[in-house]
């Protein structure tokens, strides 16, 4: 009897533990979020964004709506590097790394264009545009508004920063310790979303970043900053000053700023 009533025990214990293991199996299985980003120089500024508008977007959310895609953006720059060409930035973000190249190419069929008017819409958008530089990210870990599965924002910064000859631990130090601080950022209303990405593409020695963050504003006011220390004590209540103190010691060393730039959200699909 006795023996019997200790196995009960054991079984009930393994079955109220089994979904703490189901859960870190979810999160570790969490399907790979992919974003392409393209930097556009204009070459014909006068229609281009009506172009867009009625052309592209329509055939960002038609991919969208087949679960082609997560979703499609088109950003201005408000300030970038004193260097760069380019004016427009498109970001597409899926699950799938095929579907990072199925947009617009003369050398096939437009996908979902049936009537004239579409098809020169989406020759003058081709030849109105020029691709500068692409990349491809993947995303390493967010902070999102309660009740939103993506990161969206009228304004975006980017934060370009690269890990070579850094300390090693600045997935610590993002994801550990400012991911908490972005979410208090959050609930304080200064702050949409927060995404941390890993440059996949291009690869090789002459790129200037290795990783970003993102972070999105409602408003450009936002966009100031924010008391990083306040924000700290809130997001790690059991932390003493020194060991805040310590990691924003350590921060520093953990990676280097290439740049950040701004941009403002013209087009996006729903």
């Amino acid at each position: 009897m006795q023996r019997n009533i200790i196995l009960v025990i054991v079984c009930l214990l393994f079955a109220l533990s089994k979904p703490n293991r189901l859960n870190a199996q979810s999160d570790a299985s969490k399907p790979t979020v992919y974003m392409q980003i393209q930097y556009l120089e204009i070459l014909h500024p006068t229609t281009i964004l009506d172009v867009m508008s009625e052309t592209l977007l329509p055939f960002q959310q038609k991919r969208v709506q087949a679960d082609e895609i997560l979703d499609w953006a088109l950003y201005e720059t408000l300030i970038s590097g004193p260097n760069d060409r380019y004016r427009l930035i498109s970001i597409t973000k899926t699950h799938h790394y095929d579907e990072l190249f199925r947009e617009f190419s003369l050398s096939k069929k437009f996908h979902g264009v049936s009537d004239a008017k579409s098809m020169m819409n989406s020759i003058v958008f081709l030849e109105s545009t020029r691709v500068i530089h692409s990349e491809i990210w993947i995303l390493e870990g967010d902070a999102l508004t309660p009740g939103t599965e993506l990161p969206k924002g009228s304004y975006i910064t980017k934060n370009f920063l690269d890990t070579r000859g850094s300390s090693g631990e600045h997935r610590a130090m993002e994801l550990d310790f400012w991911r908490p601080i972005h979410h208090k950022r959050i609930e304080n209303g200064i702050l949409n979303a927060w995404a941390m990405y890993t440059l996949s593409k291009p690869g090789g020695s002459t790129r200037n970043y290795t990783y970003s963050t993102i972070d999105y504003y409602d408003t450009l006011g936002d966009v100031a900053g924010f008391d990083s220390r306040e924000m700290a004590r809130q997001a790690h209540p059991s932390f003493s000053e020194d060991q805040i103190g310590d990691y924003f010691n350590r921060t520093g060393p953990s990676r280097t700023a290439y740049k950040t730039e701004l941009w403002r959200n013209i087009l996006e699909t729903e």
